[in-house]
């Protein structure tokens, strides 16, 4: 039997971090949704910030109907543990993790909570387009570039992996009972953990389901200081995403042969992290999982000198005489610094 959509309960949880000066506009788009009977509560967990994130959240509690309150963690541990803490804590049904810079449209919740209303229980991830904030001319944050809009329904595993812009929690309301089913956010990730989590669902078979339209319900804030940023010169943070996206490769090997468009997207995801950590030493891993997907390697600053000896040798071949000549270049610099008469390149053994 369908419930009212009064029944369908929305926990929203919001892992804040340095945030006075975005948290305030975050948490009045939550207190400016169209539905605010299916709002159970909002709950900040704040992770050990440095500035005013606590009161700026404390004063919009004060002067709101929804029901809140704020977590203050004694020390910073990342923003899995933030959103971990958030949703255990939660009493709806469904969990609307948002972003202390980011914002939700006014319809957000109706729109999605009418379809919580009809699924079947083994949709665990409802999901609706979405699009980025950015500063006008006039200095004012205002929507930007086009509606995002991903279809993860049909093979979730092989479309997540595909799709790079799926995977962020703000476009999403999930099930507060497939968190504990999967255990929620992997807290030893400092990046791509809700990929991450999104994937791990999917090879649990968690079922995803869409909901179209022509408006963003949610919107990005990609601030100066955004997590996303930081973590690329991170070493452990780019590990963890090539270590996943190799378990996610092993899952799609145990189903069979793996098909074309997972080939596929597995190669486009290691040549964009293969960019990503050019100054990182994590490019012979990532040469070594390219090797067996026998596709085109498609890297962005590669000379076309490189590339017509790719045409000769095999572009993997080609990448790994790449590192190979960058490694003795550094070395060769390292011995200039410290003998300036060097001069000839140094024996390789």
């Amino acid at each position: 039997m369908s419930v009212s959509s009064a029944d369908v309960r929305v926990s929203v949880v919001v892992p804040a971090f340095n945030a006075e000066e975005w948290i305030a506009s975050t948490l009045e788009s939550v207190a400016a949704q169209t539905a605010p009977e299916l709002i159970a509560e909002i709950i900040v967990v704040d992770d050990a910030s440095g500035d005013g994130t606590i009161a700026v959240a404390q004063r919009f509690f004060e002067s709101s109907r929804i029901p809140g309150q704020v977590i203050a963690l004694p020390e910073n541990g990342g923003v899995s543990r933030a959103r971990n803490r958030g949703w255990q804590l939660a009493r709806g049904e469904w969990i609307q993790f948002l972003d202390a810079d980011d914002r939700l449209a006014p319809t957000k919740l109706a729109v999605q909570g009418e379809v919580a209303n009809t699924i079947s229980h083994d949709v665990d991830v409802i999901y609706s387009p979405w699009c980025r904030l950015s500063k006008s001319d006039h200095e004012q944050w205002a929507a930007s570039g086009p509606l995002i809009t991903s279809f993860v329904d049909e093979d979730p595993v092989v479309d997540i992996v595909a799709d790079d812009l799926f995977g962020f929690l703000g476009p999403t309301l999930i099930r507060r009972s497939t968190l504990e089913r999967t255990g929620g956010f992997d807290e030893a990730m400092r990046a791509g953990e809700d990929k991450e989590f999104m994937l791990r669902l999917a090879m649990s078979g968690g079922g995803f389901q869409r909901v179209d339209g022509d408006m963003p319900l949610f919107f990005y804030r990609e601030t100066p200081n955004s997590l996303a940023f930081r973590t690329y010169d991170d070493h452990a943070a780019m590990q963890s995403r090539i270590d996943y996206n190799r378990r996610v490769e092993q899952h799609l090997r145990l189903r069979g042969a793996l098909p074309l468009a997972a080939r596929q997207a597995l190669m486009h995801k290691y040549c964009t992290l293969y960019d990503w950590t050019i100054h990182l030493d994590l490019q012979s891993q990532l040469l070594a999982a390219m090797a067996p997907l026998r596709l085109p390697v498609e890297i962005d600053n590669v000379s076309p000198r490189m590339r017509r000896l790719g045409e000769v040798i095999g572009e993997v071949r080609a990448l790994r005489l790449r590192i190979a000549l960058k490694s003795t270049a550094s070395r060769l610099r390292g011995l200039r610094r410290r003998d300036p008469g060097t001069t000839a390149l140094p024996e390789v053994r």
